[in-house]
């Protein structure tokens, strides 16, 4: 690990007053380990959860990643990724992309694409570091590079270390400060009412719908009428899918 990179990265980082900031930093470090581009995704659990279209929460960081970006996410390329089942089924090793391909447990449409990233994109080679895989959704960062063979086997035998450690470290950022769960989290959410809000609120107490009157004022029957909206805001998903997905990104704090 280049010790001297992260901790560059590390007072940068921290230092940062806003996500974009603290990104910019992230974008930094990966430029001086030679990756070309780096893309930062947070796909949440709600997605799958609501009948929404909801789309993956990304960020990226040069240009070899912005054209593939924009049709990955139009022709819903994310259905038949390989590293995003990899990552979902429970994966947190590193993914170098060709690595596991030749493993052969890629699905023929899933090799299909890692062809399409690497002959019609210019993308020869990618790694995948997963930093989260649970209840929240999964996330990761991404860098790909236009180096190929020797040079890029020696890229990453002198920069993966240094990767691992200041994508735990971005991550870490991302999921706990104020500023970036603005960014990463709060977009989820549809904008909710005052009286909804109090609904949610009462739901977390684990406490029957009949007594919610006593609490806030607002009549049972009315307050259920609310839930109705609340859980099609969000998809129609159930009512313990919403108070579980409330419950575990802490929102109203």
């Amino acid at each position: 690990m280049n010790k001297e990179i992260i901790g560059q990265f590390a007072i940068t980082l921290y230092t940062a007053n806003n996500y974009d900031e603290a990104f910019d930093a992230y974008f930094q470090l990966v430029q001086k380990t030679g990756f070309d581009s780096v893309c930062y995704s947070y796909m949440p659990q709600i997605m799958t959860a609501s009948q929404l279209s909801l789309s993956p929460i990304i960020k990226i960081g040069g240009a070899l990643y912005e054209t593939f970006l924009h049709d990955y996410l139009e022709k819903e390329l994310l259905n038949t990724d390989p590293v995003v089942r990899l990552i979902k089924n429970g994966k947190t090793e590193t993914i170098d992309w060709w690595e596991e391909a030749q493993k052969g447990d890629f699905t023929e449409n899933e090799y299909a694409q890692l062809e399409l990233i690497k002959n019609h994109y210019g993308i020869p080679n990618g790694i995948t570091i997963p930093t989260m895989s649970g209840q929240r959704g999964i996330a990761g960062g991404s860098f790909v590079t236009t180096l190929e063979g020797s040079a890029y086997e020696a890229l990453k035998d002198e920069y993966l270390p240094t990767l691992e450690v200041a994508t735990k470290m971005f991550h870490d950022f991302t999921i706990s400060h104020p500023q970036s769960l603005n960014t990463f989290v709060l977009p989820l959410f549809p904008e909710l009412t005052t009286k909804e809000i109090q609904v949610i609120q009462y739901l977390l107490t684990g406490k029957p719908m009949k007594g919610i009157d006593e609490v806030t004022g607002i009549s049972t029957k009315y307050a259920e009428k609310l839930l109705t909206n609340i859980r099609k805001k969000f998809g129609n998903i159930s009512t313990n899918e919403l108070i579980h997905q409330i419950g575990i990104f802490d929102i109203f704090n």
